[in-house]
Formats: C-alpha cells, structure tokens, sequence
C-alpha cells in the first residue's frame, strides 16, 4: 500500500474481514489480518469465548470466493484491558486459506510509526455491526425499482470512508461521528497506506456517539508492555529496537526487549548487555523482579547450539544467583539443571561455560531448598565432569568443583566409584597433588574426594587390579598422598582425609604393604592424631 490513498484511489485492502456471528451470520465488528493466522480487532467484537463461535470473512462481495475462517482462541488471544481506553484484541485463526493474502503491517519500532495531527484526512475500512447478508438482499429487492442515490442501509461490504481527525488527546483520535451506526475493530490509514490505528465508534452514555481512533504506538507499546510482539512478524534491526524501546539504567527494558524480540540476533546483543548489567549487585533486585531468570532460562533452551549465548547465559546466571538461596531456587524451579547440563554437554571444549556450569550444579545442590538432582542427572553429570577434569587439568575452578561434586555423586551412585578408577581418576589425582599442592584449596576438595573414594572397596580392588600408567604407581600416589598431609600438617581437613584415605586404601593388602614400606606413613598418621581427636570430640 505504497500508493497515496485519494477519494479516487479507494484501493481494495485484501487483509481487512467482516467479522460475524458464525450461525445468523449478523456483523459484529471489523477485523484485519496482521500476520500468518492472527487476527487484530476490538474487545467489544470478540472476547474469548464469543471468538469460539465467530467467523472472519474475507473477499466478501468482490470477484474472489468469499474466505471463511474461523478462529482459534485456546491457540492465542490477546487482549487490552487497561486502561479502559485500549480497545483492541489479537486472536488467532485458521492460517492456510489465508496464506496469499498479504497482512496489514504493525511495525515494531518508533521510526516506522507514522503520526497523525490534528487536520489529517484518514481512512477507515469499516463493516457496520449488525449488518447481514439476508437484511441486505431484502433491502435491495425493496430498492430494485428505485433509481439515483446510494442506499442508506447498511451493507456486509467494507466500506472505506475518509475522515477528518478533529482532535488528538493522549493515546486517541476523535473523528466526526457517522450517524448512528456503530462499528468496532476497524483499522485506519493514513494517505500513504500505513496503518495508523483501530477505530470504533459506539455511543457513549452522556455523550452520545463517540468515533475514535486507538492509535497505533499506543497498541504497540501495549504489546511489548505485556510481552507480546514476539507473536507477531518481525522484520527489524536491533539498533531500531534498542533506540525505542530500551529506557537507560532500567534493567526490566533488556528483559522485556528479549521476551519481545526473539531472533538470534536480537538475543545475542541483548543477552550481551543483560550479562554485563548482572555484574552490578546492585541491579540484582531489579533483575529478578522483572523476570529474568526465566528469560536467561528460555534463551538458552532456544539457542542450545550457540556457544557465544550459552557462555553469556550461564554467566548471567551465576552473577544473579551467587549467594541468594531463593534466586538458586527459582533457577531450580525453571528447570535450570538440565538447561545447564546440556549447555555442558553441548560445548565441552569451552572453558568459561564449564566453570561456570560446575560452580552453578554444585551451588544448586548446596541450596537447603533445592531437591537432590544428583538422582535423575547424576549419571550425565559424571560424565560431563570426568571429560572437564582432564580438558582443562590447569583450571583450578573446573577442577576444584568437579572434585567436589565426584565427593557427592560416590555418595548417591553405586558404580560412581569403580567407573572413576576405570577413568585412570587416581592418576590425575596425583597429577593435581604433585602440579597444584601449593593450591590449599583444591588440595582439601581432592583430599575429601579420595578419601570417600578409599571407602569403595570395589573400586580400590579395580585401582589395585588395574595396569598403573607410567610414572604414576600406586606407590607414588601415596607417596604424594603421605608429603601433602606433611606438608599441611596444620589443616585439619587435609590431615583427616588424607588418613581416611591410607586406611581405606590400606584395606587392600598389596597396597598396604606399599603404606607401611613408605618411611614417612607413620610421620603422617602421628601428625593426623590431633586433628582425628578434635573431631572425634565435635562429633
């Protein structure tokens, strides 16, 4: 609709239906194709229930068949309630008859919203409620003989009517009322085609007949206000997006734009600058109170192959639930585990998303309110960490949570043990005790983690059994373990496990015989007493 709209160049507007009672076939409102199988028009035309038993018309009285569609409100409907003022509802409908017909476009972004003044002439294609085909036949056999002069009734075909906008108040225009008649979901255009906004004209108690216009920004911000442009066809650039609708330091304006705006490219930028304002504690609140988590969420379940959205998602999503019990519970809520497992899964060879997803599960399972997740995912979670602990040996953060959540998951997985020896898990536990013994840290994680692994009879039968890789004998594994207890004879944690540790491996004859030939084992044991007494006492 290029071309300027003249009182000569009524141009046929193929997206425009009468709406009608789908068993008197009586008019109810006007309505207009805004994209593939969705309808937009006014409440006081279709509310939920009414739309069930409603049918849209199109092609009526021209040289086409006539199209009729029904339409399908339990798929979507959507519609203004406040304020009172925002008439307009979008429902959808049956799509595949309707695929030639190009839709009336609702352009998303301010540069493309056409204004309209005071003076200005528009179009309004509109069908008269309670108009029918049948009143309209009878009327035109009582009027067969009559000659000049336009009937007065009111007929099922659109009928285009120029107006004069007499006044602009806030979100709406006031056209001069057209007798008495009444209509409702009727779009209007301005002299170059575009659409400009919806017009009913109803009367109004105290005032009589009302003709008005909902212009069309005020419906599009509604819209987003209520996330709900991601329904519609968008063909937009993110800069446009960005400069209208993003408000400065106002955290809910990305959420919002993000939950409006789904495309690939959209999300990635948006996610980018949601990420960056994660790291402001101060914003944390603010996030979350406008719904992020679900947004962060839904984002990377849509985009799970991205690596760059996954990276800035799991990122976002530690920034946010860092130390907040009930943010972890809300990502726990929103099925964040599995989101996070697969984008461990999806991107093992990326470092940043495997720190941040080993930090996440295991924060998660330190939350009180969280369920035990380690039962339905465990087994995917071993594998993914087994995989991470060798691609990244010299990550401290991968491999002090990895080890952390080994210690839990020999606790809740039978075979949890006998599948990590079978991994050669012993040989890079001496590598970190040999490599990382400076890292105090990790060296208590890794000391917890042998010594519920020493535990597992089966699986210390299977490290005894198995061909030991070169360099790394059983002999040296405990020769690490004996120097690192010397060494951190005043850390209670290292010194306790590290003998749990000897004495369950020592259950194993072959290899308790290598603890008592190393000359240092019992230095170790004697200075491992004290912290074994203190904690015997705590108990």
């Amino acid at each position: 609709m290029s071309s300027s709209l003249t009182s000569s160049n009524r141009i046929n507007i193929p997206a425009v239906c009468r709406i009608a009672d789908g068993k008197t076939g009586v008019t109810t409102g006007t309505g207009f194709l805004i994209g593939p199988g969705l309808i937009m028009t006014s409440t006081r035309v279709l509310t939920f229930d009414t739309a069930h038993t409603s049918t849209a018309l199109f092609f009526e009285n021209s040289k086409k068949n006539t199209i009729a569609v029904r339409f399908l409100p339990e798929e979507y409907y959507f519609e203004g309630k406040y304020p009172d003022y925002m008439d307009y509802c979008i429902v959808a409908c049956e799509r595949d008859v309707l695929f030639n017909i190009k839709a009336v476009e609702l352009p998303l972004v301010q540069s493309k919203w056409p204004t309209v003044s005071e003076g200005d002439l528009v179009l309004v294609v509109q069908h008269i409620i309670g108009s029918s085909p049948a009143a309209e036949n009878a009327n035109k056999s009582v009027n067969s003989s009559s000659s000049g002069g336009d009937s007065t009734t009111a007929s099922t075909t659109d009928q285009k009517r120029f107006e004069e906008v007499l006044r602009c108040r806030n979100n709406l225009c006031f056209l001069k009322a057209t007798g008495s008649v009444q209509t409702a979901g009727c779009p209007v255009f301005n002299d170059n085609g575009q659409l400009v906004g919806l017009q009913s004209q109803f009367r109004s108690e105290g005032e009589g007949y009302l003709n008005r216009v909902l212009v069309l920004p005020a419906i599009v911000q509604h819209l987003f206000a209520n996330s709900q442009l991601n329904r519609l066809p968008q063909n937009v650039r993110f800069n446009d997006v960005w400069i209208t609708w993003f408000i400065e330091k106002d955290v809910s304006r990305i959420i919002s734009i993000m939950a409006n705006f789904r495309s690939e490219e959209m999300v990635r930028k948006a996610a980018q600058r949601l990420c960056d304002l994660t790291t402001q504690q101060s914003l944390i609140p603010q996030i979350i109170q406008c719904g992020g988590i679900p947004v962060i969420l839904h984002n990377l379940r849509t985009f799970s192959t991205d690596v760059e959205l996954a990276g800035l998602g799991l990122r976002a999503l530690w920034n946010v639930s860092i130390g907040n019990d009930e943010n972890i519970k809300q990502v726990v809520e929103e099925d964040g585990t599995s989101v996070i497992i697969v984008a461990m899964e999806n991107f093992p060879q990326e470092e940043s998303i495997l720190e941040f997803g080993v930090v996440l599960l295991y924060n998660i399972y330190g939350t009180p309110s969280a369920p035990d997740f380690l039962h339905l995912y465990g087994e995917r979670i071993l594998v993914v960490l087994k995989r991470a602990v060798k691609t990244f040996a010299e990550v401290v953060v991968v491999q002090k949570f990895s080890f952390l959540l080994f210690t839990l998951l020999l606790k809740k997985i039978s075979y949890c043990g006998e599948n990590l020896m079978k991994d050669n898990i012993m040989q890079h536990v001496a590598f970190l005790i040999e490599s990382k013994h400076k890292q105090v840290f990790l060296m208590e994680v890794v000391m917890q983690f042998v010594g519920e692994l020493s535990q597992d009879k089966m699986a210390v039968k299977q490290y005894c059994a198995a061909v030991q890789p070169v360099g790394y004998s059983i002999a040296k594994v405990v020769e690490l373990i004996v120097l690192l207890m010397l060494e951190y004879k005043m850390n209670d944690t290292i010194l306790i496990h590290g003998n749990k540790a000897l004495w369950g491996l020592g259950d194993e004859p072959s290899i308790r015989i290598i603890i008592l030939q190393n000359p240092q084992t019992q230095e170790a044991f004697q200075a491992s007493l004290p912290s074994l007494a203190s904690s015997s006492r705590r108990v």
